[in-house]
């Protein structure tokens, strides 16, 4: 069983180095692109800007589903790839519909796919919040300058 945790720290931990070397370069291609439009954002540009980091979000976990698939069939816990890759999709995603399971020495990988899951899901959360601020940010300012609430260097206003 020692082996099979390691196994599946090694796991989360390769795909953790992938996950982050893509939204590394997602950064830097966003910064980029958010700064060739700064000015001339409109609606359509914010829902494009959301709609693609939605779109590489979803890849990147599934692109570790896969990984955890992969390693599945390795080790001889599936047959084939495509229920090692369901069994790993309803892991990952803590579904867990119980209607295929890891069984011996192979079980406590599930429950690490899991965790990781979690953990990824969670981290693709905040970095999808963190967009729709950022995207969000100027707008809230000028709202704020339109209302009084901020000076024109967009610090707090006091009211005696």
């Amino acid at each position: 069983m020692d082996d099979m945790i390691l196994l599946g720290l090694a796991v989360i931990a390769g795909c953790t180095v992938i996950y982050s070397a893509l939204f590394s370069v997602f950064f830097r291609l966003f910064h980029w692109a958010h700064g060739r439009v700064h000015g001339r954002k409109t609606f359509l540009h914010d829902t494009a800007f959301v709609s693609v980091v939605v779109a590489c979000l979803l890849l990147g976990n599934l692109l570790q589903v896969l990984v955890w698939g992969i390693v599945f069939v390795l080790i001889g816990a599936f047959d084939t790839l495509e229920l090692a890759y369901y069994f790993a999709l309803t892991s990952f995603t803590t579904v867990g519909y119980g209607n295929v399971v890891l069984t011996g020495p192979h079980a406590i990988l599930g429950p690490l796919a899991a965790a990781h899951g979690v953990l990824m899901l969670g981290l693709s959360t905040s970095i999808l919040f963190w967009v729709i601020s950022t995207l969000l940010h100027p707008l809230a300012e000028r709202y704020a300058r339109l209302y009084g609430e901020t000076d024109e260097d967009g610090r707090q206003q006091t009211t005696p």
